[in-house]
């Protein structure tokens, strides 16, 4: 048997406790009473007040000065789920749980009485009485029903009640300084009990059929309710010597903890024995402190000790699920980093640590016992245990294997001898493995090894870089797994290895254990992987909550059992779902060490970490946490702590309790904090949301704060619950609805009047909308009115201007034979002359007429052209009453001129303003009587001129003041006219930017006023340009210089009569072609060697501006001049026909003489150009051209001629070819420019070549002969002479002279 020193007894395997002091914001660390609220909640009194434990979250109720609470709270009790009541040194106060608020108690007995001393303890019965015992007032009792108070005195003991307790029937007990007391109902008192011991009660404490008594210096009594016997313990005379103990509560079945003077003590209530739990502030296998004044235990189970001087030492309710040991707990333990164990075939336990060797546990005696010096086996760094019969291997790190026989102690060591291949191959051992067979394998630092027993000694199988760590087996394979990322495969039945690199894995391999016949789980830093040998593929098992640092792995059946290093979990192989066992389920540490576990054959599983190691059955072992209710605790608020009923309104109840949150929409950041009113686990997972902003759920991890920035005005719900490790939402949902508030400007009623205002606008956009529709609608009836008169206005013009045109052509039929008889009658007899004189002043008067009309549609269309120049006013007015005086006189009419002697210069269009004053002057001598006024005014300062004519005659109609200028409007005294005059002078005088009025009383004449600016702002000239032979210049007539061949004239013009007429004058000096319109006009052209063309304007089929057009656009023609012969007389015609190419533009009526002598200019101006061309040497042959299109022509001609000149293809054909244009197109064109052949041509352009090469002097004439085409010099020379006049070599002496 092996030899070990004495084995030592566990004091306490299964206490752990949790501290609560001033570090987690106690006021103080003495501890006066305990107690839960219905919420779950718990309250804390101390000499400095009130502290509440919500969860994780410690919100303080301590004394200052705007508080009524009293330091010292010596009693705490929950009455009902919104009210404490706490008994302090100076009487009762309600504390309201829900609104956190402190309420004096204020009751009186019928004695006035009032509670206002020292309270030791309260406790409340079956029927709401609140039962008090005071420090000399003796016990009172509160109905919290009918308010009613009552006092008990106690005489005997000075009124001083130390505790009292409620027993199983609603019995109350009392005790004092030396006696037990009973509530007699009937009697409504307290009755002494008969109890001869004196017993100094400190405690009362109700199980079953017992009263326990704690108290000073007598240890702990017990009355049996029903017997009524009274027994002591641990009282002076036991052996414990455990005297004053200030609390008692039920802890298990049998067992009671009590609080002392001398620590927790367990106490057996059937074998009456006790253990005392160590002291020491710093480790929490102890209590903080031997002073134990306060015992609770909650709702939950977990068990709150309050200290006098170190605060509370909470025990979790899970603390019994594992076993603790620990160096701190356990003697002989010899070290606390527990990384292997290993069960010997006696059923001991050996457990390796890697601080301080190996320790021997005794399961049957839980005790442990250390090895005698001589096996040296303390301060060794333990890696592998491995049980073989009566054998202990022990691997080590750095010195090698030690054998130890269990049985006598013998003890054997084998170490790494370099190159020795029959000991093992490093001084590290990681792994020692037993397998079916018998066969002992090695894992070290470099490779694996394996055991030969009938040699003693060892084989050098596997070399490897990594460390072997682990070594598992199935029912064919042994496998390895090292610190690289790889398996080592044996095959036990063929002897083979095999490696598999494992892939999909960041790191490698801690720990391995067998699945299946295929596969294996893999534990690694990065989380749980199964592996497949057939596929060779690694899967990740994916879970959160599994992707840590994996250290050992236990399969049993459907379940792994896995240390990690944050705890045990437990997996469902299948469902992968898990339970994570922490510190809150009573492990001493959460931090594990690989490798280091093991199943006993008991069942039970024994598990090593970095304090210690823990053993639990894993049949019995399962969560069993209910979920607690969530409470919403604080509510910060753009970055302040809201508290309740401050002096921002915003909270008048605590969250819980406060059914919807109001904030402000400038309070829309916020932040609440929450926890589940749960005290055995602190590792709690938060899922939130604010419905009606997050469309999920964040989870939120341990994070016990939600916090929310800029949320919009509107509603919302905040929900938080807890999720467990599966990432499953729990039930326990907590709620709250938020409001945020719109600013004012948003709220329902602004929205009201928004709405309001809006449709009040659409009504009046609608009215508005309407309105204008009206008016719109008037509008486009008044401008339908004014179309309709427009175009009846216009119909008139258009009548009128038509009239007018027509009358032109048949005056000049008029004025024409009549000047032409006037001029060549020169005999004729008087009477005829004078008939004469008046059919050609009325056809004068028609004309004049004619033109009134044409003048008026010139204003009316606006195409009214001022040619502005600067003129002499007065000299203007003038002229015309000299023109107007010869009528005058005939009617008797008197003429009174008021003139300036000096000139009056104005800027005007003189023709237009002689019109002006023309009409005025023409109206005046139509409705005066016997007088006509005229003056003109200059005004130097206003920079303008007023002219006045004033008549005698009737005068105006005040109504017709207004209507007197509108077209064709004549006043009730009509008189013979067209109504047009006065609105020509309107027009005219508005375009020189000035006006004209009338003054008139009715029967006493009118005075039409006229002003105009002396100076215009600007002003252009005439838009026409100047006529190439002016009207007022009527050259002699000359013979046609042509020749005796007279010149074809072709005139156009649908009007017979002004063809035959025009034929007629013109005959005997021209040859006259005629046509009908322009159409059959441009047949002839092509036809017909034509030298001038007269033309109408307006003809049917081709106008004379489109037949213009065609003759300037057509290369064979383009040369003809064209004269225009036209009614119409405005600028923008005259500016039309002259842009289109005509070369005379004339009016009807017109004078013959004028028109023939715009003939022969013409013809005469060809026929100098061509004279010129032919016989000037250096004259350009463009210089016939009559436009640009004809010079383009002669250009390109002259360059083909003078490119080809010794070309012997050089002909007319050639020429026409290369200019695009017929043979006979050519010859009319050269004929019509040059009145010469082609071929004649083509010898000018070779002879004025040579004339330009001569001038160069740079070539004889022989030579300049040749250059030119001509092949004999003497012909050359005839021809030069011919052309020119001169010979070419005289030609040439002369320019060099």
């Amino acid at each position: 048997m092996l030899v070990c020193l004495k084995a030592h007894s566990i004091t306490d395997t299964g206490v752990f406790f949790k501290r609560y002091n001033t570090t987690n914001k106690l006021t103080s660390n003495r501890i006066t009473a305990i107690t839960q609220d219905n919420d779950g909640r718990i309250w804390i009194g101390t000499d400095y007040g009130i502290n509440c434990l919500s969860g994780n979250t410690i919100t303080n109720i301590n004394p200052n000065p705007y508080t009524i609470l009293p330091n010292y709270v010596s009693s705490l009790l929950s009455i009902n789920d919104s009210c404490l009541i706490a008994g302090t040194e100076k009487g009762l106060f309600f504390i309201d749980t829900h609104l956190r608020k402190i309420i004096p108690f204020e009751y009186q007995t019928k004695n006035s009485t009032k509670i206002d001393s020292y309270i030791n303890n309260t406790i409340i019965d079956n029927n709401s009485n609140i039962w008090i015992s005071t420090l000399g007032q003796g016990i009172f009792k509160f109905n919290a029903i009918t308010h009613k108070l009552e006092q008990y005195n106690f005489e005997n003991s000075r009124n001083i009640i130390n505790h009292l307790v409620k027993d199983e029937n609603n019995n109350i007990w009392a005790g004092d300084f030396c006696c037990i007391y009973k509530y007699s109902v009937n009697d409504n008192k307290f009755i002494k009990s008969g109890y001869d011991a004196d017993i100094h009660t400190t405690f009362l404490y109700s199980d079953r059929n017992y009263i326990w008594i704690g108290t000073w210096r007598n240890g702990l009594f017990r009355i049996n309710i029903e017997s009524g016997k009274l027994e002591n313990f641990l009282g002076p005379n036991s052996s414990e010597h455990i005297y004053n103990i200030h609390s008692i509560l039920k802890y298990k079945d049998n067992l009671l903890f009590l609080g002392t003077d001398d620590g927790l003590i367990t106490f057996n209530t059937e074998t009456f024995k006790t253990t005392k739990t160590q002291i020491n502030i710093y480790n929490n296998f102890a209590v903080s402190d031997k002073f134990i004044y306060e015992i609770f235990k909650d709702k939950e189970g977990g068990v709150w000790f309050g200290t006098y001087y170190n605060g509370i030492n909470y025990l979790s309710p899970y603390n019994d699920l594992f076993k603790k040991y620990s160096k701190y707990n356990s003697i002989n333990l010899n070290g606390n980093i527990i990384g292997k164990f290993c069960e010997d075939i006696n059923g001991n336990i050996w457990i390796g640590s890697d601080d301080n060797g190996v320790s021997l546990f005794f399961p049957k005696s839980n005790s442990f016992s250390t090895f005698p010096e001589k096996h040296n086996l303390t301060g060794l760094n333990v890696q592998s245990l491995m049980s073989d019969s009566v054998y202990v291997w022990i691997g080590t790190y750095g010195d090698g294997i030690i054998k130890i026989n269990c049985m006598n102690g013998q003890k054997c060591h084998y170490q790494n001898s370099g190159k020795d291949s029959t000991t093992i191959d490093n001084k590290s051992v990681y792994s020692i493995h037993k397998d079916c067979s018998g066969n002992i394998w090695i894992g070290t630092m470099s490779g694996i090894c394996r055991y030969n027993r009938e040699k003693d000694n060892f084989s050098r199988l596997i070399h490897t870089s990594e460390t072997i760590h682990d070594i598992e087996e199935d029912n064919k394979f042994l496998w390895f797994c090292s610190t690289g990322k790889e398996l080592i495969r044996f095959d036990k039945e063929e002897n083979k290895w095999k490696t598999f690199v494992l892939k999909n894995i960041s790191s490698y391999c801690n720990c391995i254990s067998i699945n299946d016949s295929i596969s294996l789980w893999l534990g690694t830093p990065n989380g749980l992987y199964l592996f497949n040998q057939n596929t060779e593929e690694t899967v990740l098992i994916d879970n959160n909550r599994l992707n840590k640092n994996i250290k050992s792995i236990m399969s049993i059946g459907d379940i792994l059992w896995i240390t990690t290093d944050s705890g045990l979990m437990k997996l469902n192989k299948k469902s992968h779902e898990i339970d994570l066992f922490t510190s809150d389920y009573g492990l001493q540490s959460e931090n594990f060490n690989t490798g280091s576990i093991l199943k006993d054959s008991n069942g039970l599983i024994y598990i090593g970490s970095n304090n210690g190691f823990n053993v639990f059955n894993p049949k019995e072992l399962c969560k069993t946490k209910k979920t607690a209710k969530i409470s919403l605790i604080d509510l910060i608020v753009n970055n302040h702590k809201i508290a309740i009923n401050d002096k921002d309104g915003i909270l008048k109840k605590d969250l819980d309790n406060t059914e919807t949150l109001y904030l402000n929409y400038n309070e829309n950041i916020f932040s609440i904090i929450f926890s589940e009113l749960t005290y055995s686990v602190t590792d709690i997972k938060y899922a939130y949301m604010l419905q009606g902003f997050d469309k999920e759920w964040n989870y939120a991890e341990t994070n016990n704060k939600a916090t929310y920035t800029n949320i919009s005005p509107g509603k919302y719900i905040f929900k938080v619950r807890t999720y467990d490790e599966n990432n499953k939402l729990n039930n326990n949902e907590a709620s709250i609805n938020i409001v945020i508030r719109p600013p004012f400007y948003l709220s329902i009623p602004f929205k009201i009047l928004y709405i309001a205002i809006f449709f009040g606008f659409i009504a009046a956009v609608i009215m508005v909308i309407l309105k204008r529709k009206e008016k719109k609608h008037n509008i486009e009836i008044e401008k339908i009115n004014q179309n309709k008169e427009k175009e009846i206005q216009e119909a008139k013009i258009n009548f009128f201007t038509t009239i007018a045109h027509e009358i032109r052509t048949p005056v000049s039929l008029i004025i024409g034979p009549i000047e032409k008889v006037m001029q060549e009658r020169r005999d004729m007899d008087t009477e005829l002359k004078k008939d004469l004189q008046v059919i050609d002043r009325n056809s004068q008067r028609l004309l004049c007429l004619v033109n009134q009309l044409l003048d008026f549609r010139k204003v009316e269309q606006k195409d009214l052209h001022l040619n502005m120049s600067r003129e002499n006013i007065s000299a203007i007015v003038s002229d015309v009453c000299d023109r107007f005086i010869p009528t005058l006189n005939q009617k008797g009419i008197r003429l009174n001129i008021n003139i300036p002697a000096g000139p009056v210069m104005c800027d005007i269009d003189k023709e237009a303003f002689t019109k002006v004053i023309s009409n005025l002057f023409t109206n005046a001598n139509k409705y005066t009587r016997d007088l006509i006024s005229v003056s003109v005014e200059e005004n130097k300062s206003a920079q303008s001129v007023t002219i006045r004519v004033t008549d005698n005659g009737i005068g105006i109609k005040k109504e017709e003041t207004d209507k007197i200028f509108k077209p064709f409007y004549q006043s009730a005294e009509n008189k013979p006219g067209t109504g047009i005059g006065l609105s020509i002078v309107d027009k005219i005088v508005k375009a020189h930017k000035g006006y004209v009025k009338v003054e008139s009383e009715y029967n006493n004449g009118a005075s039409f006023i006229i002003n105009i600016p002396t100076a215009q702002a600007q002003y252009r000239e005439t838009d026409l340009p100047a006529d190439i032979i002016p009207e007022d210049i009527v050259p002699e007539t000359k013979e046609q210089s042509v020749g005796n061949k007279l010149p074809f004239i072709l005139i156009a013009d649908d009007n017979e009569d002004m063809t035959s007429f025009l034929e007629d004058s013109l005959k005997g000096k021209f040859n006259i072609i005629t046509a009908n319109n322009g159409k059959q006009a441009l047949d002839i052209l092509h036809e017909q060697e034509i030298s001038l063309i007269v033309s109408d304007w307006m003809m049917p089929e081709m106008n004379g501006i489109e037949l213009c057009k065609a003759v300037r656009d057509d290369i064979v023609i383009s040369h003809i001049p064209f004269i225009l012969l036209t009614a119409k007389t405005d600028n923008v015609s005259k500016t039309d026909g002259m842009n289109c190419g005509v070369d005379a533009y004339i009016e009807k009526p017109f004078s013959i003489r004028y028109l023939e002598a715009c003939i022969n200019n013409l013809l005469d101006i060809r026929f100098q150009l061509r004279n010129k061309f032919s016989k000037m040497p250096m004259a350009p042959v463009s210089s016939i051209a009559s436009n640009s299109n004809d010079e383009i022509l002669l250009n390109r001609m002259t360059k083909i001629i003078e490119d080809n000149m010794t070309n012997p293809d050089l002909s007319v054909d050639f020429i026409a070819k290369e200019l695009g244009i017929s043979r006979s197109g050519m010859y009319t064109k050269i004929k019509g420019l040059a009145n010469v052949t082609p071929n004649e041509m083509v010898q000018i352009i070779r002879l004025k070549k040579a004339a330009e090469l001569i001038l160069s002097n740079k070539y004889r004439i022989n030579e300049i002969c040749y250059m030119v085409g001509f092949n004999n010099t003497s012909y050359f020379a005839k021809c030069f002479q011919k052309q020119f006049g001169i010979k070419p070599n005289e030609y040439m002496e002369a320019n060099k002279k």
